[in-house]
C-alpha cells in the first residue's frame, strides 16, 4: 500500500504539476485561447511526436517561427496551427489580443521561452 501511494504522489508531481505551472506562468486567470493552442499542440504531439522527448518536440515545432530576436509574431501562431492541421483552432483577432495580454506582451510578439513554457 505504501509503495502505491508513494508512486501515485511521484507520478502526480511529474505529470500534473508542469501543466499547471505552464498555465499559471502564462496567465493568472484562465486564458482560453492559450489553453486551446496548447491542447492543439499536445494533440499533434501525441499523434506525431509520441516517441520524442517533450523538449525536442517544442524546439522542432517552434524553430521555423522564431525570429532573430528570439520571439514569435502572434500571426505565426495561426500559421503554425494551419501547418499542423488544426485550422479550426486558429485564433481570431480578439483571441490574439487576449493571448498577448496573458503573455504580458507589449508588442505583437511572444518570447520563444514563454511559448515553450506554455507548451508544458
Amino acid at each position: 500500500m505504501f509503495a502505491t501511494s508513494s508512486y501515485s504522489r511521484i507520478l502526480a508531481s511529474r505529470v500534473l504539476v508542469p501543466r499547471v505551472v505552464g498555465l499559471r506562468m502564462f496567465s493568472g486567470v484562465n486564458c482560453e485561447p492559450a489553453e486551446r493552442f496548447r491542447t492543439a499542440l499536445m494533440s499533434y504531439r501525441d499523434a506525431n511526436y509520441s516517441r520524442e522527448i517533450p523538449s525536442r518536440f517544442k524546439k522542432e515545432v517552434l524553430r521555423p517561427y522564431v525570429g532573430e530576436n528570439g520571439a514569435l509574431q502572434i500571426e505565426d501562431i495561426n500559421a503554425m496551427l494551419k501547418n499542423i492541421g488544426h485550422e479550426e483552432d486558429c485564433l481570431s483577432e480578439k483571441e490574439q489580443t487576449e493571448f498577448l495580454a496573458a503573455a504580458g506582451s507589449t508588442n505583437r510578439s511572444i518570447e520563444a521561452s514563454k511559448m515553450m513554457e506554455l507548451m508544458e
